[in-house]
């Protein structure tokens, strides 16, 4: 539980896809093929998609494509982790190498071959048997790099599954999803109560007694000096996500003044989605302290996932609606745009994901 916690949001985006160039023919005489397809000798014509396909003699045997080509990789540098990926015809991790990179890695004495280790250890992985979010406890945690590693982990995993599905692999197929769209002019200014009872606004809220209980389970004896003084009862983690670019939500919760601003800040094409903090832990984590990234929590939509910065924040002072919980976090709440330049967004449902750690513990 405690190693990757959802707020699944019933918020609905409908954003323009944004085309980016490829990375694999910048990319494709920086990595060995043999390491990334032991089983090929030569590689086909690249696809307008980002994947290639790989041959032994005239048998092809799988496919190679650059995680960045298929979701977002932005590291904890603010640029893309390039990861040189390739999978079986079944759809089995055949390799993956590091090929370019901007993390801070190096600086904080943390030895590249260490990140090179870990990302070795996804050969062999079919990407079948996986569920799309990935257990904290699932990770090879490189102390000092825990936000470098959660982001190529969480590429490799996603990459490969949009990988696969382009390339027609049996069992990847996913059913065809009705397009929706934002009605703007739904709902009405009302208080936060009402706006929590329609979902409008959604909730993860955990308390003392499962925290420690969680923590316990992981049988590390270093838990017992971390463990969390009662009243078991009180939340531990108390966040609410809202989609405040839609109107009637975002003037209830911001006030006319802050919904101006807003839409001021914003692009077309823009959503932007409030988080808000109460209980003992703070959605920003160290990570947003030392080089402005939430490390925290994510947003996902299907494979696609996104790690919010700082240029992306603008804090919220105040909660205009009436009822709102006494929140803990100071400021109360960060404001988080989701910018469609960014992303490749598809038209469904999102989630906001938080994951929780204490230290170096429960990863």
């Amino acid at each position: 539980m405690l190693g990757v916690l959802r707020i699944l949001a019933a918020m609905l985006l409908l954003v323009t896809a944004a085309a980016a160039e490829q990375v694999l023919p910048e990319l494709i005489d920086q990595f060995d093929l043999t390491d990334v397809a032991p089983n090929a000798d030569r590689i086909g014509d690249i696809r307008e998609d980002g994947l290639a396909p790989v041959y032994k003699s005239e048998q092809q045997t799988g496919w190679i494509f650059i995680t960045s080509d298929f979701v977002p990789t932005t590291g904890y540098s603010g640029k893309p982790i390039h990861i040189a990926k390739g999978i079986s015809n079944e759809g089995v991790i055949t390799g993956a190498a590091l090929v370019k990179h901007s993390e801070p890695i190096v600086l904080v004495g943390i030895p590249e071959q260490d990140i090179k280790d870990v990302i070795a250890h996804y050969t062999g992985l079919d990407l079948r048997s996986l569920d799309q979010t990935r257990d904290a406890s699932e990770l090879e945690i490189v102390s000092g790099a825990t936000v470098t590693i959660m982001v190529i982990d969480d590429s490799i995993i996603r990459a490969g599954l949009r990988a696969a599905r382009a390339a027609g692999i049996a069992g990847f197929a996913v059913a065809e999803r009705p397009t929706r769209a934002i009605n703007r002019d739904a709902g009405e200014i009302t208080d936060w109560e009402p706006l929590a009872g329609i979902g409008a606004i959604r909730r993860l809220t955990l308390d003392v007694a499962t925290i420690n209980s969680d923590f316990a389970g992981f049988g590390d004896p270093r838990t017992d000096k971390h463990i969390e003084a009662g009243p078991n009862e009180e939340a531990y983690v108390d966040v609410w996500a809202a989609l405040v670019s839609q109107p009637s939500i975002g003037r209830s919760l911001l006030g006319e003044d802050m919904y101006a601003n807003l839409q001021g800040m914003m692009s077309e094409g823009d959503e932007a989605i409030a988080i808000f903090g109460a209980g003992r832990w703070s959605f920003k984590g160290s990570g947003y302290v030392r080089g402005g990234i939430f490390d925290r929590f994510q947003l996902i939509q299907g494979e696609m996932s996104y790690r919010f910065r700082d240029r992306n924040n603008r804090r919220l002072v105040q909660v205009a609606a009436e009822g709102a919980p006494a929140f803990t976090v100071r400021p109360p709440a960060t404001m988080l745009f989701v910018r469609p330049g960014q992303r490749n967004w598809p038209t469904s449902g999102l989630c906001v994901t938080c994951r929780s750690f204490r230290g170096e513990l429960g990863t």
